[in-house]
């Protein structure tokens, strides 16, 4: 591969800051027994400064490190909004310019053995009537495909699904009707036999009036052919930014890139060529921030625009190295291996210490009495442990080999989940000892005959602990875990008068507050933190939030928000009690932008652009930012501040830091000082700020800055 020379990109435009007044703002067996893991329903749905500059020459960077990929025979692309299955060696998705309309197709190609068993397919979830007949057409053409290799089937549960036509033929519309018995319908395209290519083009779906139905990427025109990232990850460290694209539409073309700072500013464009389909975009000259890369690609004579966020990390992204850190997250098994290995790898970078992951039991306990440990939920711990990550293991849910697949509730059924959940403390001992005794007993979750009451949980709990314990003494056990909104103090309590805390080393809790900011939670915290000394004895537990997040979405909280919400719930939870906070969750699970569900993560849903690579949001900037700044510090004090400043004080290393905002209203404070300190946003850019007079000003607003230095007073400005 070929280096690409400086001169063939632009120097960047940086813009000076101004020196004044400093305004700080703003986943067929696995993946069947996941699907539980997929659903979340919260009880919140609706119904309907001067930056310092690379100090170290780093070499021009090249793609030597990325494994090549034979084009004339890829794997399959990836289709936005079409999920991938069922996947097979034999079966290749791909896109194609070979169409009936638009700008590409889906071509199939299969060398699977008709009646053999084996598919592939995608499919695409859709909402429908219950009752309602809906028309499916689509335009397809084949060549050589053998009788019944290619399917379209509207729903795993009941329909006939259409078999496309054997041979070859030109384009061909089909048409066929889908009387709906599900409200909820699954969109599937499979083969299940041989095709030297089969093209589909323009899907539709059409309701009983005669209205199209809502079906994204019909005519899947939105894929990895077009142009898809490969760095494993978009949190850079200063100097070292580069943002690698490949391409099948062609071995060579332009690649113009156009970089804008979070407010907007280009500070950096230029233009280099592709080579055998790879390019590079030169942004190591990029300060410390937050930016957006806007592609776009000149290939195949055809221009492809597209764009990602990326950070760069100064003076260089660190994994987290305290033991005791509160930092954690929520991570499902979803995109595959590769997008799993690198969002594990770039949580770490991020300063994650702790995730909490589902222990799927029918995934595991697939034969009755039998365990085995499977990707990706294997490879996941695996990859933890190489990273300095501590899993907090939940066992869920229900195991059709035991009552009936239902939450367990008989004698027999709680034996088997404690023996599961033993097995997998065994198993994992050398990952990690953290479990937490199933997710949300008292919410939906729940499908047990006993019901959801803190007796029917202690059950559960209580032969759970015990067995978990003897696999591993050093295993910590946290319950209950009950769901939001809030703290829930008056189940918790109940939770304490069954005898709960005597199986339980750290009480956990999923207290969302959504869309209310975090202060709400402070009053509730207090309260739980003396209730647990009321019923044990005067002595205290530890506190996890095992859940806590926000959905970002405009209209919602936004992005922004999001953020802010994440600095300010650690600070807070920190400040009054609580000892690890797991945010919800790593990474979004849709492309809809609106939908509530979905777009809790740090990073955002996976794309045809993105396959493999998280793309950050403001979140999770703020998260690696913050992990940097307090890592290896413990919480002190709350500073006397001002009304609406809130200043919490964090001890240990060189200097305290200080973690400010204010809630509402900016307002500016005076921080009484006779040494420097330094002021580091959100983004983590960091100024140094002398004091005159022996005061520092601050402008503080509802996004938190992180003031580091010996600071004596906090007054009103």
């Amino acid at each position: 591969m070929t280096n690409l020379p400086p001169s063939d990109r632009r120097r960047p435009k940086v813009p000076a800051l101004k020196r004044r007044t400093w305004w700080i703002g703003g986943i067929a067996v696995v993946l069947g027994a996941l699907l539980c893991s997929l659903i979340v329903v919260q009880p919140w749905a609706r119904t309907n400064a001067q930056p310092a500059a690379p100090t170290t020459a780093n070499p021009t960077p090249t793609l030597a490190s990325v494994p090549a990929l034979d084009i004339a025979t890829p794997p399959s692309d990836t289709f936005d909004w079409w999920n991938a299955e069922v996947t097979s060696s034999h079966v290749q998705f791909l896109g194609s310019d070979s169409l009936h309309d638009g700008t590409s197709s889906l071509a199939i190609t299969s060398d699977l053995v008709a009646g053999s068993g084996e598919t592939a397919r995608l499919q695409q979830g859709i909402g429908a009537a219950v009752g309602s007949t809906y028309t499916i057409g689509l335009w397809a053409k084949s060549t050589d495909a053998g009788e019944g290799a290619i399917k379209i089937s509207p729903s795993e549960f009941g329909g006939v699904p259409e078999v496309l036509p054997a041979g070859t033929y030109d384009w061909t519309y089909i048409e066929f009707d889908y009387t709906a018995v599900t409200p909820n319908v699954n969109l599937r395209v499979s083969a299940d036999g041989p095709t030297a290519g089969t093209l589909i083009d323009s899907l539709s779906v059409t309701g009983p009036d005669g209205a199209v139905m809502p079906l994204m990427n019909s005519g899947f025109e939105s894929s990895s052919y077009d142009l898809t990232v490969i760095n494993p990850t978009l949190l850079f460290a200063e100097g070292d930014t580069n943002l690698q694209v490949e391409t099948r539409r062609g071995a060579t073309g332009t690649l113009n890139w156009s970089v804008t700072d979070s407010i907007g500013t280009v500070v950096d464009d230029g233009t280099t060529n592709f080579s055998d389909s790879r390019a590079i975009a030169d942004l190591r000259d990029l300060p410390t921030g937050m930016y957006t890369a806007a592609l776009s690609a000149e290939v195949g004579e055809r221009t492809v625009d597209r764009s990602t966020a990326l950070a760069v990390m100064n003076p260089e992204p660190i994994k987290a190295t305290s033991a005791t850190s509160p930092f954690a997250v929520f991570l499902h098994y979803l995109g595959g291996e590769p997008r799993l290995t690198n969002m594990v790898d770039t949580l770490a970078i991020a300063g994650i210490r702790n995730a909490r992951v589902e222990m799927t039991w029918p995934a595991i306990e697939v034969e009755k009495g039998t365990y085995q440990y499977t990707d990706p939920i294997d490879s996941t711990l695996q990859r933890f442990r190489d990273n300095g990550i501590s899993p907090l293991m939940v066992p869920v849910y229900g195991n059709s080999n035991y009552d009936g697949g239902l939450t367990p509730s008989t004698d027999e059924g709680l034996a088997a989940y404690a023996r599961f959940s033993a097995a997998v403390a065994e198993h994992y001992k050398d990952v990690g000892g953290d479990f937490e005794v199933y997710n949300e007993y008292d919410h939906i979750f729940n499908s047990g005959l006993c019901g959801k009451t803190p007796e029917c949980y202690m059950e559960m709990l209580s032969v759970t602990a015990d067995a978990v314990k003897a696999a591993n003494p050093d295993a910590v056990i946290a319950a209950p875990g009950n769901a939001g909104m809030g703290l829930k103090l008056d189940a918790l309590q109940d939770f304490f008068d069954v005898g709960g805390l005597e199986y339980t080393d750290v009480v956990s809790a999923h207290p969302y507050v959504q869309p209310a900011a975090p202060e709400a939670l402070v009053p509730e915290i207090d309260r739980l933190v003396q209730m647990i000394k009321d019923s044990n004895g005067g002595e205290s537990k530890p506190i996890w939030f095992t859940e806590m997040g926000w959905s970002g979405v405009d209209g919602w909280v936004s992005e922004q928000q999001q953020a802010d919400y994440l600095v300010r719930t650690m600070a807070l939870s920190l400040g009054h009690g609580v000892s690890r906070v797991y945010w919800f969750e790593a990474a979004s699970l849709s492309l809809d932008s609106a939908s509530i569900e979905h777009n809790f993560g740090l990073f955002k849903a996976p794309s045809s652009f993105l396959p493999n690579t998280n793309e950050p949001r403001p979140a999770a900037i703020a998260q690696a930012v913050m992990a940097k700044q307090i890592d290896g510090q413990t919480f002190s004090i709350v500073d006397a501040a001002p009304e609406g400043v809130q200043s919490y004080v964090f001890t240990g290393g060189k200097a305290d830091t200080r973690v400010m905002w204010s809630v509402g209203a900016a307002q500016s404070v005076d921080i009484s000082t006779t040494e420097s300190v330094t002021v580091t946003n959100q983004l983590g850019v960091a100024t140094v700020l002398k004091p005159t007079a022996g005061i520092v000003t601050v402008e503080l607003s509802e996004s938190p800055v992180y003031v580091k230095g010996v600071v004596s007073a906090v007054a009103a400005g």
